[in-house]
């Protein structure tokens, strides 16, 4: 981790894994190891440039600038934009949405933004493929701090409720 500050660059924890293959076990030992590093610093993940591979994505009438360039996120397809690994590098965000629908199934995300869902109710669509990553979370809670309602779409598992749960109440030291 201090290579990669000093260097200011930014890798994935895979990236991790695979250039000290030899010193760890697996994937899950490296993810523990980067998980006690930063406890252990007191910092989020996020701040020693380790990232998680982007997995959120978004759609709807919503702009930020990301490291100085405008994102308009319904500029994007049906596959939407994804969501920065960095949170850091998100000034500027505008909305004039409704709502957020956080979106559990990519495929139901895919579905409803091909037919213009987020238009023709003026929302913003995420989805976290699943269980939300952090860089999901902290964009989530950003707009959560807009006042913008977070409303969630997800199947009938009572089990996938707590994604929207965990992507909502997170604490930052929980990062």
């Amino acid at each position: 981790a201090h290579e990669i500050l000093n260097k200011g660059i930014h890798v994935t924890k895979r990236d991790v894994y695979y250039t000290n293959v030899g010193f760890f076990q697996n994937q899950k030992f490296s993810d523990l190891g980067l998980e006690d590093l930063a406890s252990i610093l007191e910092v989020p993940r996020n701040s020693l440039h380790i990232m998680a591979s982007q997995k959120g994505r978004i759609c709807g009438p919503i702009t930020y600038l990301e490291e100085g360039v405008l994102i308009d996120c319904n500029e994007y397809g049906s596959e939407g934009r994804a969501i920065p690994v960095d949170e850091e590098t998100i000034e500027d965000v505008f909305t004039e949405a409704k709502f957020v629908l956080l979106i559990e199934k990519d495929t139901t995300f895919m579905k409803l933004s091909s037919e213009g869902f987020h238009n023709k109710l003026h929302c913003i669509l995420i989805t976290g493929k699943g269980f939300p990553d952090i860089a999901t979370r902290l964009f989530l809670k950003r707009l959560e701090e807009m006042c913008i309602p977070i409303l969630g779409l997800f199947d009938s598992d009572p089990w996938d409720q707590h994604p929207f749960s965990v992507s909502l109440w997170f604490k930052e030291d929980e990062l």
